[in-house]
């Protein structure tokens, strides 16, 4: 018999592959927590508190847990929702979850529609997202307040009960909560399409469910959970954004608001001052998106060039052999190089559209990458109007670091300024955090190190994270403030 040997094959991850996009997400969840990037409608959250309330009043079960809640009850809920939804003929279905595969089980002159509890295999339905926030803003607990943990959240009295109590009046009245919520039995079509039209993501019949999420997100509170204040700030300058430019306004025109246009390089005097301390948040926040792409493209084009096994240092060389530079001199003292470029937002927006993503090396992308680096430098040096925190977040691979780098080591040449980084905040980096994730069972590493050389595996696609304002003016539309 041939013996059994270790199976050392683990699955390749791609996520966070530097370890710095996790600064960006920490720092936009500053700015605007609870409401991120997979949260975009309002609706979700009082239909899950609706679901944990309804389970625990009215189920009958005697020991909840979380599985048999998800599956047998409220994913069936979600479905029937989702169905109910697209069988009355609701416009508004901007992140309807799980539309596609439901929408796939509808046959025309189908009377009765049962349980299809593949529309959505991810946990939760479209609820998933969703959970964290129930708990942040007090509408369920799992704890007691003395120590003691449940396995099944409680819903809270003085603001989980009020929101359940709330939607319960709006669909008590429904022949699917009368008579279907907890049977297998099959849905006809009449009650579904009942159901669609009484409760829908644009909250239409749900004023009071509104209202307590609308306080629950934007009025002061003293909440253990959750500090509002930044968000609260950030809802105002949705307001003043929206109302200076309407609706539809894209991720790279709000980049540009952000950066640009009520920056101090732009028409910061038109901002309320009330806004002034949240617009330069904002800017940061930008501005630190503009440092992770930076870096991610220096790393795409070292990895378009390591074709053959090499050492570290050689590889850098070859790469920057083979680029070409009209605006950076490797040769000559960085400091004076990165004063000259004070780049606004649609130039550096362009310049990372040239390499993003899976397009193809031109030869420019370290010297765009560079001068990105040295704007972002150029923006924020000997700013004491800005908060020093945000300016920190990513340790030393932050705004701040960028600057002292630069400012510690004027003479340095722009040549050695590219080893440092490229060693410092990729390669090195990378190794760290890919050796990391192994002991979490999982493959992180775009290349490997045998015998002092490193060896091409993977290419990275760098890109933008989304901007949680985008969803934050959503939301506010669901809950009708804009």
């Amino acid at each position: 018999m041939l013996p059994i040997l270790n199976d050392t094959r683990k699955p390749f991850t791609s996520r966070d592959n530097l370890g710095i996009n996790a600064a960006t997400s920490s720092l936009q969840a500053e700015l605007c927590p609870v409401v991120n990037t997979v949260t975009p409608r309002a609706f979700y959250w009082p239909f899950l508190v609706w679901n944990y309330y309804d389970y625990h009043k009215n189920s009958g079960v005697p020991k909840k847990d979380v599985q048999s809640f998800e599956t047998e009850y409220l994913k069936k809920n979600d479905y029937f929702f989702v169905l109910g939804n697209l069988l009355s003929g609701q416009s508004d279905e901007y992140n309807l979850v799980g539309k596609d595969n439901t929408r796939a089980d509808i046959v025309p002159g189908k009377e009765l529609y049962s349980y299809n509890r593949k529309y959505f295999l991810a946990s939760f339905g479209g609820m998933q997202y969703y959970t964290a926030g129930c708990d942040t803003l007090g509408f369920v607990t799992s704890e007691d307040g003395n120590g003691r943990t449940y396995d099944f959240p409680l819903i809270t009295e003085n603001l989980g009960k009020p929101m359940a109590v709330a939607f319960e009046d709006v669909i008590k009245h429904t022949e699917y909560y009368k008579n279907y919520r907890f049977s297998d039995k099959p849905v006809p079509v009449s009650a579904l399409v009942e159901l669609g039209n009484t409760i829908n993501l644009s909250m239409n019949q749900l004023p009071e469910c509104r209202r307590l999420l609308k306080e629950a997100l934007f009025t002061p509170t003293k909440n253990i959970r959750l500090n509002n204040d930044n968000l609260i700030s950030s809802a105002n300058y949705v307001k003043f954004i929206h109302d200076s430019y309407g609706d539809h306004i894209g991720s790279e025109q709000l980049r540009n608001i952000l950066y640009q246009v009520f920056s101090v390089r732009g028409d910061s005097a038109a901002l309320n001052s009330d806004l002034d301390d949240i617009s330069k948040k904002w800017e940061i926040a930008v501005g630190r998106q503009y440092l992770t792409l930076a870096i991610e493209l220096l790393w795409k084009e070292l990895l378009d060039h390591l074709v053959n096994p090499v050492p570290m240092k050689i590889w850098l060389e070859e790469t920057v052999k083979s680029s070409d530079f009209h605006s950076i001199f490797l040769n000559e003292a960085i400091q004076k190089q990165a004063e000259k470029e004070d780049l606004p937002s649609n130039t550096i927006e362009s310049m990372i559209q040239l390499g993003y993503r899976n397009r193809r090396s031109d030869g420019h992308i370290i010297e765009r990458s560079m001068r990105i680096l040295f704007s972002l430098y150029c923006r924020f040096k000997d700013r004491d109007d800005l908060n020093s925190v945000f300016l920190n977040y990513g340790g030393d691979v932050s705004l701040s670091n960028l600057i002292t780098q630069i400012d510690s080591n004027p003479n340095m040449t722009a040549k050695e300024f590219l080893w440092e980084i490229t060693h410092n905040w990729i390669l090195k980096r990378h190794l760290d955090v890919a050796r990391e994730k192994m002991y979490y069972g999982r493959d992180g590493y775009y290349f490997s190190m045998t015998d002092g050389l490193c060896c091409f595996r993977y290419k990275p696609y760098p890109e933008f994270q989304g901007n949680r304002l985008v969803q934050l003016t959503r939301v506010m539309k669901d809950l009708d403030m804009l």
